[in-house]
């Protein structure tokens, strides 16, 4: 059962797992994606394949909530994309910080912190379940590994565990298989077959055409927009791939069948997207965000994510109800008495978490247990 301020988004029954209408989005005026519509049923796996800076990554981001669209919608099950606990998300391996010092088994356990919710830690099912979900990509021996320490194959596999461990629905992977060699795509593409017969429904970012073509039955094809979308015969036609790849993409062929090539660098003699786009590009050097970006920008183009403005909530709330309680407390000559209060709670802190209750259960016995004990010693004073 999630724990405090912790409510899964119900879904609505009768709904597709993914309904995108009409979702744009732009970085310093330059488009990222342009009235991209489409709808996911339940169970499919969906290829989404397109040049660099094509905005697949920026897509992801959208579905998750990590980023709001400039324009349209996005629903998950009918519902907005925010609070959505079934939504696994894999991102792009070199957007990963490896050093950080944490094990294979910690990594998995991420998964269940939306199930978990705040101020509660794991409990017995949520390590059964980290468990299963290790054994299930064949990394059960790697569980106390630091992640930083496996392979890029072995990494991927983690990450994969730990959308299982969420018990996601809908699982987004952005270049799972990217710098892999063949027996580790094999082992991913063997558990992704193993997510379909359980009847997970997948997106899966790739550049790889001849691969999506054969392990996938729908593909999205993407450039800014939607150049096609269906089965894979329906979507890789000459004409959609000179519409999506342009110059960047050359027919070789051979005495075995054509061969399609892309230069997904750049084209046309014009710089890749990707160095235009926020998102799907290197971080510039700092000059050159000074040069383009205002003061205004620095402080609002935080506030285009989710997660910020619920920090910034959180923020907010925290600071208003501390200046009150400090206020009263002082005016009630009672800043010892806080002063006290305060530090007998960390213990009942650290008591609640060895004994697996809920942390704030422990703050508030201990506050109890204290304010009565302090009011018996002052009567007793008196």
């Amino acid at each position: 059962m999630p724990g405090l301020f912790t409510q899964a988004t119900p879904h609505m029954p009768g709904t597709p797992t993914l309904e995108l209408t009409g979702v744009s989005v732009r970085y310093d005026n330059t488009p990222a994606l342009e009235e991209v519509s489409l709808r996911v049923e339940r169970g499919e796996q969906v290829a989404v394949v397109g040049p660099n800076g094509a905005g697949k990554s920026t897509l992801f981001n959208v579905i998750t909530g990590i980023l709001r669209p400039t324009r349209g919608s996005v629903r998950i099950y009918g519902s907005g994309p925010h609070g959505h606990i079934c939504v696994g998300y894999v991102p792009q391996r070199n957007r990963i910080d490896w050093r950080f010092p944490v094990n294979v088994r910690d990594v998995v356990m991420m998964g269940r912190v939306g199930r978990i919710g705040l101020l509660r830690r794991p409990g017995r099912n949520d390590w059964a379940a980290v468990e299963a979900a290790l054994a299930q990509v064949g990394m059960a021996d790697f569980a106390t590994r630091q992640i930083g320490e496996l392979s890029g194959g072995q990494q991927q596999r983690v990450f994969l565990a730990r959308a299982l461990a969420q018990e996601a629905e809908l699982l987004l992977l952005d270049e799972p298989l990217s710098g892999l060699d063949t027996p580790s795509q094999e082992a991913i593409l063997a558990i992704l077959d193993n997510l379909r017969r359980n009847g997970i429904t997948l997106l899966i970012a790739t550049h790889d055409l001849n691969q999506a073509a054969a392990q996938f039955h729908r593909m999205l094809l993407l450039n800014r927009r939607v150049i096609a979308y269906g089965a894979p015969e329906q979507v890789l036609t000459p004409e959609n791939l000179r519409r999506a790849y342009g110059g960047q993409l050359h027919i070789i062929h051979t005495a075995h069948g054509d061969i399609a090539v892309t230069d997904s660098c750049c084209g046309g003699g014009e710089p890749p997207v990707a160095q235009l786009l926020g998102v799907e590009r290197a971080p510039a050097p700092l000059a050159q965000y000074s040069r383009s970006h205002t003061m205004l920008d620095w402080l609002i183009e935080p506030l285009s994510y989710g997660f910020m403005w619920r920090g910034l909530l959180a923020s907010v709330m925290v600071g208003v109800i501390c200046s009150v309680l400090g206020t009263y407390v002082i005016l009630q000559g009672m800043a010892f008495f806080g002063d006290a209060l305060a530090h007998t709670i960390l213990p009942g802190v650290v008591l609640a978490y060895l004994l697996g209750w809920p942390l704030a259960v422990g703050a508030l016995i201990f506050g109890i247990l204290s304010a009565l004990g302090i009011g018996a010693l002052s009567q007793r004073g008196e």
